[in-house]
């Protein structure tokens, strides 16, 4: 959602959730985007590239789930700067990337430490425009002390564009399928803030009566679960396992009502053991992503010329090579009790075994004549045809 105050905006257009500003005779351009996640590099460096193509000035961000030492690493991939605000643990996270044409004329005015809020300026032709990127909690009450601090910061700023995902629909219109429109505090309090601050949703005043989403929820059930038994190899999963039998002995139904009981220690270990699964499998797949980013790091180190440490590159590959044949042997248990449960039904197997040949013989990068690696499609496709 796009808020912009009123009276300040001399024209304005939306499409595709980006908005062109006509700032005098100088044109901004500005999107905001949940990203849901930018901790890839691959993913980053294709962002920065839909940056340059389409000539964004500035770029509001929520839930980029960035921390310092990755922001650090990315930042000579963008000519512009990036100001950021990052989650705890890897959480919320909101930023602003502003082109190099527009970052002598903006600065950071405040950003919090909990990844939701950050407030840069831009200075044109002695006019200071405010832009603000953010990103609501999704929990009830910690949304509506978050909107309380935004209405009270924005109320004294003119000028005024905020972007972010508020997690809050404003009428039914904002709400997909069987969910329905919720006016709850949180909701009144972002109510007030477009009234009392004289801000308003661009996009919807310009389209009143549509019902455009840009994702939507899909509620499945709870699916087919199987027990990954190298949690057996966990000292602390066997721990725990065995203090919820002891304690399950001292009821009265083991002695009186053996079955029961039995039933009800196989769901006890059954709900620990997903909860358990799942913790491990989040601080994994950290492990993971953050051991792929420094790979990536120390090898564009390399590419620039810069000398690295070998042994320690080697090193990290051989840690990611052990992630991804944990994953692969977790992906064939899997395999196998789907295929248990619902017979030899293998089509979704060779779609997805197409698929895959597909993406390996896709032409992703070619050498131009200049001895230049091309990546982009508009440039593979400009040589391809020069060649052919």
């Amino acid at each position: 959602m796009m808020l912009v105050r009123r009276p300040q905006i001399l024209k304005m257009m939306a499409m595709f959730k980006f908005i062109l500003l006509i700032l005098l005779l100088k044109m901004v351009l500005i999107c905001t985007h949940n990203c849901n996640g930018l901790k890839n590099v691959n993913n980053f460096q294709n962002y920065v590239s839909v940056l340059y193509d389409r000539h964004i000035s500035f770029s509001l961000l929520q839930e980029t789930f960035w921390d310092d030492d990755y922001v650090n690493g990315i930042r000579h991939m963008y000519e512009g700067v990036i100001y950021e605000s990052n989650g705890k643990n890897c959480r919320q996270g909101v930023a602003i990337m502003i082109s190099n044409n527009y970052k002598e004329s903006s600065k950071l005015v405040f950003k919090d430490d909990n990844g939701r809020f950050i407030h840069v300026t831009y200075d044109y032709l002695g006019k200071v425009y405010n832009l603000v990127s953010l990103y609501a909690p999704n929990n009830y009450s910690e949304r509506k002390e978050f909107f309380m601090f935004v209405r009270e910061y924005i109320s004294s700023l003119e000028n005024l564009i905020v972007g972010g995902d508020f997690n809050t629909t404003l009428s039914s219109l904002d709400r997909g399928g069987l969910s329905k429109h919720i006016c709850d505090e949180a909701y009144k309090e972002l109510f007030e803030i477009i009234h009392s601050c004289n801000v308003y949703d661009v996009w919807r005043s310009r389209n009143e009566n549509k019902k455009i989403f840009s994702w939507k929820r899909i509620t499945n059930g709870p699916g087919l679960w199987v027990l990954n038994n190298t949690l057996l190899h966990n000292d602390e999963y066997v721990q725990k396992v065995r203090n919820i039998i002891n304690e399950a002995v001292q009821s009265s139904l083991y002695t009186v009502e053996p079955l029961v009981w039995w039933d009800n220690l196989k769901f006890r270990i059954k709900k620990f053991s997903q909860v358990f699964s799942v913790n491990l499998a989040k601080e994994k797949k950290k492990d993971f992503f953050k051991l792929q980013n420094k790979i990536q790091r120390i090898c564009a180190m390399q590419a620039d010329g810069i000398a690295i440490d070998v042994t320690k590159l080697e090193n990290l590959k051989l840690e990611l090579n052990n992630y991804e044949l944990e994953k692969c042997k977790g992906a064939v248990l899997r395999s196998k009790a789907i295929w248990a449960s619902e017979s030899d039904k293998n089509t979704i197997f060779f779609l997805n075994l197409e698929k895959y040949k597909q993406e390996n013989n896709a032409v992703k990068e070619l050498i131009n004549d200049k001895g230049d690696v091309i990546s982009d499609t508009d440039g593979i496709l400009d040589i391809e045809y020069s060649f052919l």
